[in-house]
């Protein structure tokens, strides 16, 4: 089974008026079925000196641990204090894990309105690179929000468009397993 390691994006103020976005979570619980290692990070975008940025970080720690034991995802959650959301990213790809506790797989969304705002594409394109640089696997998953929240029934579709392993095939039965 894939170590994901999850780029969340979490919306603190959402979350603290109760307006949930666990999409991606919802994602990956259902990949898992019970099994797999996990981390969930998410980038802070401050001045990694403010004092004021490191308390937030440890409340958006602490939510998303919260959100973590909702969807039933057993892992670790991280937040990095960075510049920017690629640097940060950089820094969670490059230095998450320990020995065998590596994640071998990022899973991140697809960027929202990336045609008409250029700075997420590019944004996005330096994270792919970043991870297929340190040889990990990308599932970059678009249009979460419509994912149907209950069992589906049919085929799914496979392009295979480079040698991965087989990884594709398992993400396929992986998805087909969920109840």
């Amino acid at each position: 089974r894939p170590q994901m390691l999850i780029l969340y994006r979490i919306k603190l103020t959402e979350e603290l008026k109760g307006n949930k976005h666990h999409e991606i979570l919802s994602f990956y619980s259902q990949l898992r079925k019970g099994n797999g290692f996990c981390v969930v990070a998410c980038v802070l975008e401050a001045d990694y000196q403010d004092k004021r940025a490191a308390k937030k970080a440890r409340i958006e720690k602490d939510i998303i641990k919260s959100i973590m034991k909702e969807e039933n995802i057993q892992g670790f959650a991280e937040v990095v204090v960075a510049p920017s959301w690629v640097e940060g990213t950089n820094y969670i790809i490059q230095l998450t894990g320990i020995g065998g506790l590596v994640p071998n797989t990022v899973l991140l969304d697809w960027p929202e309105n990336w045609q008409t705002h250029q700075k997420r594409a590019v944004d996005f394109v330096s994270v792919l690179r970043i991870a297929l640089a340190q040889e990990k696997a990308v599932l970059a998953v678009r249009g979460l929000q419509d994912m149907p929240a209950e069992a589906c029934y049919g085929t799914i579709d496979i392009w295979w468009m480079i040698h991965d392993g087989g990884f594709l095939i398992l993400l396929s039965w992986l998805l087909s397993q969920h109840r």
